[in-house]
């Protein structure tokens, strides 16, 4: 499965790795935490373009080539561009500190009125 899932990471976005002597395979190998949310991420729904832009929204340190691919230095690299396909930064509307999420929770879509509406 894990396999199966870097593939579709590396069809879906445009990748570099620090001086070619590492590859995605490589790397997620190390990871244990990135292996255990690859595993039930959902690729594709977040598109490259948006990737960088919503890096660039939470201030993160994800650098980009010249043609938009992605750079991948070392497993931290990794670690964040898993983090943003899988939408584990937010920022509060109330406060506007910016977070990394460990564990998600879906809510519905809201029904009727605001209940102070």
């Amino acid at each position: 499965m894990l396999i199966k899932k870097v593939a579709e990471i590396e069809k879906e976005y445009e990748a570099k790795f620090s001086r070619g002597k590492v590859d995605l395979n490589a790397l997620v190998k190390e990871r244990k935490k990135t292996i255990n949310k690859l595993q039930k991420l959902e690729i594709g729904a977040v598109k490259q373009e948006d990737v960088l832009d919503y890096a660039d929204e939470m201030q993160l340190e994800l650098m980009s080539d010249d043609n938009g691919a992605i750079i991948i230095m070392d497993g931290n690299d990794l670690d964040m561009f898993v983090n943003l396909i899988n939408e584990d930064y937010i920022e509060s509307k109330i406060t506007g500190k910016r977070y990394e999420i460990k564990s998600k929770k879906l809510l519905g879509e809201p029904e009727g009125e605001p209940p102070r509406g």
